[in-house]
C-alpha cells in the first residue's frame, strides 16, 4: 500500500478497535494501477455477541469508508463474525455505498 492508503487504513483500524471492545482483526489488500489505488478489500473479523453489535459496526465502518481520499477506487469490506460473513459493504468508484447483510 502507498503511504496515504496505509495511513487511512490505520485510522480505520484504530477507530474500529475503539468502537468495539471485543477481539477484532482487520486486514486490507489493495490493487494499484499506474500508482493509483484502484481497488481495496478490507476484511474485518469480529466476535460479536448480538446482531445489534454487528449492525452498529457495519454502519460505522460504512461511514469510515467514505473518508478514504481516493474517491475513484472501489472499496469492498467483508465483515465476518467468527468465520461467517455477516455483512458486505461496497463503495463504488462514484462514491455510492451499498450494504448487504447476510444474516
Amino acid at each position: 500500500m502507498d503511504s496515504v492508503t496505509s495511513s487511512e487504513m490505520k485510522s480505520v483500524r484504530t477507530a474500529l478497535k475503539e468502537f468495539i471492545p471485543e477481539t477484532i482483526a482487520i486486514v486490507g489488500q489493495a490493487r494499484f494501477v499506474d500508482r493509483k489505488l484502484d481497488f481495496l478489500r478490507i476484511n474485518v473479523v469480529i466476535q460479536a455477541k448480538t446482531y445489534a453489535e454487528i449492525h452498529a459496526l457495519t454502519q460505522y465502518l460504512g461511514s469510515l469508508l467514505e473518508n478514504f481520499s481516493d474517491k475513484g477506487a472501489i472499496i469492498v469490506a467483508n465483515v465476518k463474525n467468527y468465520n461467517d460473513t455477516v455483512a458486505i459493504i461496497q463503495r463504488d468508484a462514484d462514491g455510492d455505498l451499498t450494504v448487504i447483510y447476510t444474516y
